[in-house]
């Protein structure tokens, strides 16, 4: 067996609660050992997850992972078990184990350790939710293919190394941990963009609009004015800049643009048309 120093009660009741806990785990962490070194039978083990403390169980949508709690040679944790079950109910040996568990985009984990009898835990996740649509400015509502967002730790927006979650659709349900979000909508496939920092607070949904300055605008080569378009047509859009912002061969091009002053260019042969446009939000 293993000789295990634990404090008596008369010190336990003279501890703060953080110690009193810390000494229950490091006894709890003990036995386990010593059960584990003594072959002891693997249990059950019930787990479940809340978003907040006093929040109802959550019913779907969870992944577990139960890792062990030992390095591999090379720095790594083994995982030891997996279940898509929102209540999933490992068989573990004696020990200790790092459980984890991921819903959406939020996750938590907790250092797990497993006696001689079944048990029970609760991990609680401290997350929200995130919900989030566009407009144009205006109030002008946008065609919702047209749309897609991408969420990132704040101030990492501009790394796609950091990215957290990406073609979010309009008014889906996204979990994350609270925290503070950089969110970046995306209007067609060209350069509207709009961002914001959103706060997610644990147990709350987030409702959010993003407003874009932008438009989307169409053309056509004609022979006379009020004319049918021509066919085959090379078009460029240059920005004010003078950089391309969109290319496109065919008849009836069309582009979101985000606000500002453009030049159109059509070629068609060894022919180039040119015409300078402003893009005015809707």
């Amino acid at each position: 067996g293993t000789d295990v120093n634990t404090p008596d009660a008369d010190q336990l009741e003279q501890m703060s609660p953080e110690d009193n806990a810390a000494a229950l785990a490091a006894e709890l962490a003990a036995r386990a050992a010593e059960l584990k070194s003594a072959g002891a039978a693997s249990q059950p083990v019930t787990m479940s997850a809340k978003l907040i403390d006093d929040g109802p169980i959550i019913p779907s949508g969870l992944i577990w992972r139960i890792f062990s709690a030992d390095e591999t040679t090379n720095g790594d944790v083994k995982i030891i078990d997996r279940s898509d079950q929102a209540t999933a109910v490992f068989s573990l040996p004696p020990g200790e184990y790092l459980a984890q568990a991921s819903y959406g985009f939020a996750q938590a984990s907790d250092t797990l350790v497993v006696t001689d009898a079944p048990q029970a835990h609760v991990l609680v996740l401290d997350a929200g939710a995130l919900k989030l649509d566009a407009r144009i400015s205006g109030d002008i509502e946008i065609p919702k293919h047209l749309l897609s967002f991408e969420i990132y730790p704040q101030g990492l927006g501009d790394d796609p190394r950091s990215v957290i979650a990406k073609d979010v659709q309009p008014g889906e349900l996204v979990h994350l941990n609270a925290g503070i979000y950089h969110v970046i909508s995306r209007f067609g496939s060209v350069n509207a963009v709009a961002e914001t920092d959103l706060r997610v607070d644990k147990g709350q949904l987030t409702d959010a609009t993003l407003f874009h300055d932008a438009a989307q605008i169409s053309f056509r080569l004609v022979s006379d004015t009020g004319g049918e378009a021509i066919a085959d047509v090379d078009w460029t859009i240059n920005d004010a800049d003078g950089k391309t912002v969109y290319q496109f061969t065919g008849t009836f091009p069309s582009a979101i643009l985000a606000k500002g002053d453009y030049t159109v260019l059509a070629k068609r042969g060894d022919t180039v048309y040119n015409r300078g446009f402003s893009v005015v939000p809707g």
